[in-house]
């Protein structure tokens, strides 16, 4: 994905390639966290563990949790599987696979890493319990 610094920057560079466009529908596009555009309709293929650990970052992820690792595999599963329906249980079990540990040891690395991320989301008014679904929802409203 590249970096987009006006909505006509993006509907010249991306939008000609979205998948769900429809005649002269326009996109959903709208401004990301780190200020570039994006349609979440658009194919996001080429979306690398980089550019989701960068909104891991700004959303304020523990980093140094083996966490991390499985936060931003997992994102890449649910953007990938985004029209299809979502499990996040089948999304600890191909991480527990993939990196030959036990599904509780994906579960609680992913817990601690995104523990400083669900503070700064309740300090931020969010009053419900947050799921790590409910996270995967939050960043991916992100990216």
């Amino acid at each position: 994905m590249g970096s987009y610094k006006s909505e006509q920057d993006y509907i010249e560079q991306v939008c000609s390639k979205c998948i769900n466009k429809k005649g002269k529908d326009m996109c959903e596009i709208h401004r990301t966290i780190n200020g570039t555009y994006r349609c979440p309709n658009a194919e996001i293929l080429d979306l690398t563990d980089k550019e989701v650990g960068k909104v891991l970052l700004q959303l304020g992820f523990n980093v140094s949790s083996q966490g991390f690792k499985y936060w931003q595999d997992a994102v890449l599963i649910y953007k990938k599987q985004k029209n299809k329906p979502f499990n996040i249980t089948s999304v600890y079990n191909k991480l527990a696979e993939k990196y030959d540990v036990s599904v509780c040891s994906v579960v609680r690395c992913m817990n601690t890493a995104s523990l400083p991320a669900r503070d700064r989301i309740t300090n931020e008014g969010y009053k419900k319990s947050i799921t790590n679904y409910g996270i995967m929802q939050i960043v991916d409203m992100y990216i």
